[in-house]
């Protein structure tokens, strides 16, 4: 997935609470998303970053099945 895409996913779950990252792993990593989550989390907490994820994705439609 090309990084200016990956980029779209990053941002929208940034403006909407949840910090995410990029690899910066180079060409064969550069299209992964980071996650760190605390130690210590709750249920609600995941399903939150999993929600916000999840309309990011499909925010972007169908531009992330395309290279």
């Amino acid at each position: 997935m090309p990084a200016d895409k990956i980029k779209g996913v990053v941002d929208f779950a940034r403006r909407n609470g949840v910090l995410v990252g990029r690899s910066g792993g180079g060409r064969h990593l550069g299209s992964t998303i980071v996650l760190s989550p605390p130690l210590v989390i709750t249920r609600a907490e995941i399903d939150r970053v999993v929600a916000v994820l999840d309309k990011a994705i499909a925010e972007m439609g169908g531009l992330l099945g395309a290279s």
